[in-house]
């Protein structure tokens, strides 16, 4: 039973353009508008990160590349989070600079930086193919998990540099 003070509203409908099948929630960044990511999609089909506003302006700020090798890598799966120096930090399931997944950082405005590729070789003690949402620790680390790869083959639990 719904309640009738309740109200649903549709902000944005993904196209496949701008984005299709977002995995994760978006975040709410300092400046009001919320974050996200799509896993396909986007303009070379391998996934976007988005802003949209509250009224619904939807804007691209990252098309995922589709060759492999790509160091940006493809695919993100897992939702973003703001770090306390104002970046958008996330992960790609697939692609980057070992074909593994990456870290990467992107400003509210859109340039991208990837922090680090994860590995598919045997043995890669870094883990591969992460797909959680990442957490800023009160210590400045963001931290993540992996969903393969490691010493054992089944993943890892990772932090990037301090970003304080």
């Amino acid at each position: 039973m719904v309640s009738p003070a309740q109200s649903f509203t549709t902000l944005k409908f993904f196209n496949g353009t701008n984005g299709e099948e977002p995995f994760a929630a978006p975040v709410e960044g300092l400046d009001g508008n919320l974050y996200g990511t799509t896993q396909s999609g986007g303009k070379y089909s391998s996934g976007t990160v988005y802003k949209i506003t509250p009224q619904g302006v939807l804007t691209r700020l990252h098309n995922f590349c589709k060759v492999s090798g790509c160091p940006d890598g493809a695919m993100p799966q897992g939702g973003l989070v703001q770090g306390t120096d104002g970046w958008l930090y996330g992960t790609t399931w697939a692609f980057g600079a070992d074909n593994a997944g990456t870290v990467f950082r992107i400003s509210t405005a859109g340039k991208l930086e990837t922090f680090s590729s994860f590995c598919t070789e045997a043995n890669c003690g870094d883990g591969a193919q992460p797909q959680s949402t990442l957490l800023q620790g009160y210590e400045g680390y963001v931290y993540g998990t992996t969903l393969e790869g490691g010493a054992y083959g089944w993943g890892t639990i990772f932090k990037t540099a301090d970003i304080n």
